[in-house]
């Protein structure tokens, strides 16, 4: 039973107080699918204190790991079209 966009949307309109454990959930997922290696009391502690002091620098910062494998792969395509291409690089 997974979390899909609409439940979670539904879950933060209809119970602002699940905010910090959705937000946690949330990243523990991406923790889980980047390897990240896992402390979940320790990760539980300090991202209830970004989520109550700067939400939004968490949530950039989640955005940021899940977007950095992408703009590797397409900076890597780049730098070998160019090396295919002929120019130095």
């Amino acid at each position: 039973h997974k979390l899909n966009y609409w439940r979670v949307f539904f879950l933060y309109m209809l119970c602002p107080c699940m905010w910090p454990c959705l937000n946690f959930y949330g990243r523990l997922r991406v923790r889980k699918i980047l390897e990240i290696p896992l402390e979940p009391h320790r990760d539980c502690m300090i991202h209830c204190c970004c989520f109550c002091c700067c939400a939004p620098c968490a949530i950039c910062q989640e955005a940021r790991a899940i977007d950095a494998p992408v703009v590797y792969q397409r900076m890597r395509q780049r730098l070998q079209l160019l090396k295919e291409e002929g120019l130095r690089v």
